[in-house]
């Protein structure tokens, strides 16, 4: 799974795509139960609890961020950076990630 550079980015958050899960196998504990976005300040972390922003449905790829905190008016460097990570949740209840995305808000 691989999550494309954001099309759209807002003051609270990035529009995001990503592409299907592959399941691996034919086993049935790793079928997917859900897609994850994960949100961070940090470019290297693991998906948890505190970084999960929505859990969305198998059937969707696609979500948009209306929950991240907006870049000050008075800011005069570069907008706040978020790093963004879509993430797959199997049967069994492993959490496989994708490789993070950059998204400096305006």
């Amino acid at each position: 799974m691989t999550l494309s550079p954001p099309t759209t980015v807002t003051a609270t958050g990035a529009q995001l795509n990503w592409s299907a899960y592959a399941d691996p196998s034919a086993a049935t504990g790793d079928d997917i139960v859900e897609y994850q976005v994960h949100r961070s300040v940090n470019q290297t972390f693991t998906p948890g609890a505190s970084t999960l922003i929505a859990p969305v449905a198998p059937s969707t790829r696609s979500y948009t961020d209306t929950t991240a905190v907006p870049t000050p008016a008075d800011s005069t460097g570069l907008g706040k950076a978020y790093y963004y990570m879509a993430a797959v949740k199997t049967r069994d209840g492993q959490v496989i990630p994708a490789a993070t995305r950059l998204v400096r808000l305006p």
